[in-house]
């Protein structure tokens, strides 16, 4: 009775909230697991389970498969502690909107679980009381979340644990199909990127998940660069959008305003700041030359000046020059 329990314990551990998994997939799982038992009985186990707790069975579609229910609770042995569940009251309240498409439904049940618990321990005045006392502020302009679909994340997930190539359909319904070997999978403010080489190519590219319109995983696997690490791409400016691994040595002057938080978060560890008259800073560290250094340069507007190195000083002058005229023109639609 004890080994038939813990089989349908674990069985129902193997039956996921998304997609479907077959009674021939369960026998395969249970028998790796080390349980002794048939196909039949798999499948008599699932409909009698069906009886007392949400899983449901596709029976339209071969194969078919089983999958519980999305309004089904989070069936979890033991529940969450206060901790793990006042850790999904913030997730829920601040960075749901971070979420891909998808996967915020996939956690509702988790939503649901978490305000439970809180509510039994501390009680629902208690739990109110503490959200409303607690926030969490973008650094940016705030954006809303990039959607990709949910189909498309599910392929992406299942490649990215299978080892597999994915086969995409990228930014246009009527684009060609190409294969690309997926090497990661990143969040960057609103929206996920997939790290990826295209089959025959050796450059790294990001391809943004709500811009596939199709996705579907492949039987070859895929072939990793010599030496890639995803850390170290990252590390390396990977995420800066071009001209990776180009490290440069930055000479910025900024007034003491604007450059006082670098004393605090550093642009890199051999930084150096040096007081350079009234009101003025002078800053020196080792960046990688991407478009969001640029970006966080521009964001200075008067109170940085590029020194060195000379290309991107002359890079800045130009965008401002050209910032000055649009704002010296006449206001309003050009024509």
């Amino acid at each position: 009775m004890a080994d038939a329990l813990m089989r349908q314990i674990e069985m129902l551990r193997h039956v996921p909230r998304q997609g479907k998994i077959s009674p021939q997939q369960l026998h395969r799982r249970l028998a790796d697991l080390g349980y002794d038992t048939t196909e039949r009985t798999v499948q008599r186990d699932l409909q009698a389970l069906s009886a007392m707790v949400p899983i449901l069975c596709d029976d339209e579609s071969k194969p078919h498969g089983w999958y519980w229910s999305k309004t089904a609770p989070v069936w979890n042995l033991p529940g969450l502690s206060l901790s793990e569940a006042f850790a999904f009251q913030l997730l829920e309240k601040f960075s749901s909107n971070l979420l891909p498409s998808g996967i915020g439904e996939q956690l509702q049940p988790y939503f649901i679980a978490a305000r439970e618990q809180v509510n039994r321990e501390v009680g629902p005045s208690l739990a109110r009381n503490w959200l409303r006392k607690v926030r969490c502020v973008e650094p940016g302009q705030p954006l809303l979340p990039a959607s990709a679909s949910a189909e498309v994340l599910r392929e992406v997930h299942a490649a990215l644990m299978q080892n597999r190539c994915l086969q995409i359909r990228y930014r246009s319904p009527e684009a060609d199909e190409r294969t690309v070997h997926p090497l990661g999978l990143v969040q960057h403010g609103q929206i996920f990127y997939a790290v990826v080489n295209y089959d025959g190519y050796p450059d790294i590219r990001l391809i943004a998940l709500h811009r596939i319109r199709k996705a579907k995983v492949l039987e070859q696997e895929v072939v990793t660069p010599p030496g890639f690490d995803l850390d170290h791409y990252i590390a390396q400016g990977g995420l800066g959008f071009g001209e990776y691994g180009k490290a440069v040595k930055l000479t910025i002057r900024m007034s003491n305003y604007a450059g006082e938080h670098l004393k605090e978060t550093k642009l890199s560890e051999d930084q150096v700041i040096t007081d350079t008259g009234p009101g003025e800073v002078r800053v020196v560290a080792s960046v990688q030359l991407t478009r969001r250094l640029r970006w966080w340069l521009l964001a200075f507007g008067p109170d940085v000046e590029v020194v060195a190195p000379a290309k991107l000083r002359d890079e800045m002058r130009k965008q401002l020059c050209a910032a000055l005229e649009r704002y010296e023109g006449p206001t309003g639609v050009r024509s």
